[in-house]
């Protein structure tokens, strides 16, 4: 099955899921941001410059703002194995990204594998349902945007 990240079915430009995520949130840094904050539970400025990246005091600031210019809220869930939800739709856009384990969505209609490293842009009052697939838990980031 190739794997389609577009809500219409669409394929993105590349299948790399690393450029497929950079196109829905932005640069490297921005996702080493969300990173630190959602799995490692950075939660102080000094925490999020002190990360091995090294990233720049001046690009931390800017990328904070841009998040929250955005809109963009993100936490992080854990889904055990036989986790459905059956159709449904949210008032709000949000973007799911896959850290670990593998999640069957249905986008209206559309059938994919989110796999570690892939993610997928759902906007509001879209119906969708997902599913963890195998044995392994879901860890997914949720970003999401009133």
């Amino acid at each position: 099955m190739k794997k389609k990240t577009a809500i219409g079915c669409e394929p993105s430009r590349s299948e790399c899921p690393v450029s497929q995520v950079l196109d829905l949130l932005g640069d490297k840094w921005t996702l080493i941001v969300i990173r630190d904050m959602m799995i490692f539970e950075k939660k102080l400025y000094k925490e999020l410059a002190d990360s091995e990246e090294c990233i720049p005091t001046n690009i931390l600031a800017d990328r904070l703002k841009k998040l929250e210019a955005r809109g963009y809220s993100v936490h992080r869930y854990t889904y055990p194995p036989g986790t459905y939800f059956p159709e449904h739709t949210h008032g709000i856009d949000k973007i799911d990204a896959v850290v670990s384990g593998r999640f069957r969505m249905i986008v209206e209609g559309c059938e994919m594998i989110l796999e570690a490293g892939d993610c997928l842009s759902v906007p509001r009052g879209t119906v969708h349902s997902a599913e963890v697939v195998g044995d392994e838990a879901v860890v997914s980031l949720d970003a999401t945007r009133d």
